[in-house]
């Protein structure tokens, strides 16, 4: 439990480091420095949400099974099709003339819950299906 707290508040530091250097306007000379700082922390934050997942799923067995299923199912389609639906929702968000913080939660969350739909929905034709 203490190694995901520890993944959650380095990928804030990493995300807050990333957001600031891009508002003030220095992310390009200081882009080389965040990569290999960064390099150095994925992995760590990887493993602790990786662990804490199979720490949770482990403890929940049967709480999300269908669910999960389809979801999983859903996953690649998401995958395939999320860099879309992310430039798309950047466009529309980011004319709206909101804080940088709000805009990327919005553009984050709404790419993954419209990357999901859209996927299922893609599923649902056969000649897709075979596909995604």
């Amino acid at each position: 439990m203490k190694w995901s707290r520890f993944s959650v508040a380095l990928f804030i530091a990493l995300a807050s480091a990333s957001l600031g250097l891009f508002v003030h306007g220095s992310l390009a000379t200081e882009y080389a420095k965040l990569m290999l700082v960064g390099a150095f922390c994925y992995p760590f934050v990887a493993w602790g949400f990786i662990s804490y997942l199979l720490l949770w799923f482990q403890r929940n067995p049967n709480d999300f099974d269908q669910w999960l299923a389809t979801a999983g199912v859903d996953s690649y389609g998401a995958y395939v099709i999320h860099t879309l639906v992310l430039s798309l929702v950047i466009r529309v968000i980011s004319s709206a003339g909101l804080n940088h913080w709000l805009v990327f939660l919005a553009v984050a969350s709404l790419t993954i819950l419209i990357s999901f739909v859209a996927s299922h929905q893609l599923r649902r034709i056969p000649a897709l299906a075979r596909v995604i």
